[in-house]
Formats: structure tokens, C-alpha cells, sequence
């Protein structure tokens, strides 16, 4: 490797990554196509390998009843033609959505664009039609639609379908998996079994409302997710500009890994915004493969997730030779950075010794403990927990021996 290459984070198995938070103009497809092409240009300049926007980003979530009018369908085709031949040069992956209507059929899609051609597309599984939600009324399911080729856009030969997976050729590691909105609330979330069949990545195209409380359960569900698939969790949701004739929206945005948040959006911008993050894939790979419950959900479930495909693409790779991380790695990376949650973790970890000593001691049927101190930080710390173990017990501090090792490093 040449030397100045080794400093490349996608020389160590490691991928930038941009969520897209657009301006949206409903119902004017032309319009949102110049608001995602100024995003994506700036998603290049920030070197990301891909970008994803917002469910039912070239036409706005809720344009409602407009979305039977077939001027607003070809249009929207029209719109993703012209994006389509404006970034034939352009080497990112653009992940975006849109209404498809096919054999007679409206469905809510995930598109990904690659350098002019549509590599797949994707529809939405579950369509929420309780309380302010009424998705039924315009779309139609993907969840009984089968693996299958269509045309689109004058792109000919597009899987279409909720069983496809995008394996970059180039990256293997990059294994990624499309799901919209309410996919992920369901009890069964389509992107668990994805990641099941291999899935590393999972990019979620969102039109989630604001509502008191809801920003905090939509942050822990993608945690969760996200930690429960051993993944990297994308969510890109709608804000400023979709209509508020029944719902606000606060373009609340994350990017998640192995159930940490790396990065979120602030709520309520008036501007477009992009997210960014580098993912570490060889971390995916190595928790997977340590992961016993993970390796034997795989098998218990092998003949669903044997229903899924995969399409080979070329991952667009920054060529400049440095390139280094967004955030480096705190060197103390266990160590929380708030002060309050120092003192939550440092007590945790006193209060799992105590536990573990007083348990050992009450087992054994021991009345007294023999402790070396050196006077170092260590024996400190040993001797905290062993008085506090006794307490625990109701045994009296003279239980504890203390013989004093001094040595080179021990303190006055």
C-alpha cells in the first residue's frame, strides 16, 4: 500500500457515509431534483461514498390525494431522468425516494441512482393507515410483491422487489439494505432479516411527523435496531417544507452504529442540511462473527432469508490519497465524555465489584479477606471494594487484612 494511501480511511476497511435533510417543494418534482443535486455535490466535496434522502423525496411526503394525479407521476419521472443524466460523471451512490407506479399499481419507493443507471429499487413493505397516518389510501404494499425486473426512467432490467440486497464488488464488506419509514416500526422490521442475509449497512428513507416524546423513542428504536442487527442505521426523514395541514416535521435525521449514535441532525432547521459519518465496516464483520446468538439466528431462519438476492455494483472510492477520519478516536473511548455520565459509569463499576466480592465471599462462606497494597491505584481501588463488600455483608472493616507490598511505584 502506498504509504500515503494507508492514511485513506477507505484503505482500512472504512466507508463515508451522508444523510440528506433537502428543502422540500411539494409536488414540484424539477425543484427537489436541484435541491438533492446541490446536496449530493456536497456530499462529494465532503468525499462520501453515498447519500440518502428522505422518504418521498422528489415529491414531498405529503402531497396526499395528488398523488393519483398522473401529471405528478410522470413528472416525478421526468425529474429522475434529468437527475440521471446530470450525474452519469458523478462517483456516489444516491439513494432517494419516490412515488413508482407499476402494473396499475402505486408504491412508495426507495431508488438508488449509480452514475446514471437505477441499480434498484425497493418498495415500501408496510403502509401505516392508523391514527394520523392513512398510507393506504394512495399506495399499495410491497410485501407480497416477489423479486422481479422492471423498467423505469429508461433504465431497463432494475430489480425491483423487498428481497434485494447491493454488495459492493470492490468492498464486500459493504453489503446494504433499503427500508422506508414504518418498515422500521413494525414488530418485524424488513431490514432485521436483510441484515440476517448479510446486510451491513441499512439506509432508512423516513417521513416521521413531530410529536411531544416521539424524537427520544425514535432515537432509541433506531439504537436499538441497530444494535440488535449488528449494523450501521442510515435514517433520513423529511422536514421544512412538507405540508403541516395535519402534522409538523423536524427532519429529525441520525446515523447509528452497533446501537451508539455517531451522529444527529438538530431538529426544526430551515435549511438543507447534510449528515455525515464514517462507518467502520471490519467492526460489523468482527461483532458478527464473535456473536453466537447472531451465527444461529442465521440458521434458524435460513429459509427466509434464502428468499434474497444480491446485485454486485461498484462502490465510488475517493481516489485522494489522505483522507482522514471525521472525528479520530477518543483515546479514552470507554469513558464517557459528560461529566454526570463519568459518575453514573464510575459507579456502575464499583457497584458490579462490590456485588461480585460480596457474592464470592457469601459462596465461599468466608468471614475475612487478605489484601496486598502497594499503595498504587489498583490496590486503592481493592480495598475500596473490599470494605464496602464486608459492609454489604454485615461484616465489620476489621475483616479486611491489609499487607502492605511497597515497590518501586507505590505512593507515600
Amino acid at each position: 500500500m502506498n504509504k500515503n494511501r494507508f492514511f485513506n480511511l477507505y484503505s482500512h476497511d472504512l466507508i463515508r457515509v451522508a444523510v440528506a435533510r433537502p428543502i422540500t417543494h411539494l409536488s414540484v418534482p424539477q425543484q427537489n431534483i436541484k435541491n438533492h443535486r446541490t446536496l449530493i455535490h456536497k456530499a462529494l466535496e465532503n468525499q462520501a461514498s453515498l447519500v440518502v434522502f428522505p422518504e418521498l423525496s422528489i415529491t414531498g411526503y405529503s402531497c396526499e390525494d395528488l398523488f393519483h394525479q398522473s401529471t405528478l407521476i410522470e413528472a416525478t419521472e421526468e425529474a429522475i431522468l434529468s437527475l440521471l443524466h446530470e450525474t452519469q460523471t458523478l462517483p456516489i451512490l444516491i439513494i432517494l425516494g419516490a412515488p413508482i407506479r407499476l402494473d396499475e399499481q402505486l408504491f412508495n419507493c426507495a431508488l438508488l441512482l449509480l452514475q446514471g443507471k437505477i441499480i434498484g429499487i425497493i418498495p415500501k413493505s408496510y403502509l401505516p393507515n392508523h391514527r394520523e397516518y392513512y398510507e393506504q389510501r394512495h399506495f399499495c404494499s410491497g410485501f407480497q410483491q416477489p423479486n422481479q425486473r422492471i423498467s423505469y426512467a429508461h433504465c431497463a432490467n432494475i430489480p425491483f422487489g423487498r428481497h434485494w440486497l447491493f454488495q459492493a464488488t470492490n468492498q464486500p464488506k459493504l453489503t446494504l439494505a433499503l427500508e422506508i419509514c414504518e418498515d422500521l416500526w413494525a414488530p418485524l422490521p424488513p431490514s432485521t432479516w436483510a441484515c440476517l442475509a448479510g446486510a451491513s449497512v441499512v439506509a432508512n428513507l423516513s417521513a416521521s411527523n413531530a410529536s411531544v416524546g416521539k424524537a427520544d423513542y425514535r432515537r432509541s428504536l433506531i439504537s436499538q435496531q441497530s444494535a440488535r442487527s449488528l449494523t450501521a442505521y442510515l435514517y433520513a426523514s423529511a422536514g421544512w417544507g412538507e405540508s403541516t395541514t395535519d402534522l409538523a416535521w423536524d427532519g429529525h435525521s441520525m446515523i447509528a452504529e452497533q446501537g451508539q449514535i455517531i451522529s444527529e441532525s438538530p431538529r426544526f432547521q430551515y435549511e438543507s442540511s447534510l449528515l455525515l459519518a464514517d462507518i467502520d465496516l471490519l467492526r460489523t464483520q468482527q461483532d458478527r462473527m464473535h456473536n453466537s446468538t447472531f451465527t444461529s439466528s442465521k440458521q434458524h431462519y435460513s429459509k427466509i432469508i434464502q428468499n434474497f438476492e444480491v446485485v454486485p455494483f461498484l462502490l465510488p472510492i475517493p481516489t485522494t490519497e489522505q483522507l482522514p477520519l471525521l472525528h479520530p478516536p477518543r483515546a479514552l473511548s470507554y469513558v464517557p465524555q459528560q461529566t454526570e455520565a463519568w459518575r453514573e459509569r464510575c459507579y456502575e463499576v464499583f457497584e458490579i465489584q462490590i456485588h461480585g466480592l460480596a457474592r464470592r465471599l457469601q459462596s465461599s462462606g468466608l468471614k475475612h479477606l487478605v489484601l496486598g497494597l502497594s499503595g498504587g491505584l489498583d490496590s486503592t481501588l481493592a480495598a475500596l471494594v473490599a470494605v464496602q463488600a464486608l459492609a454489604r455483608l454485615h461484616l465489620p472493616a476489621s475483616h479486611l487484612i491489609g499487607v502492605t507490598l511497597p515497590g518501586p511505584g507505590s505512593g507515600q
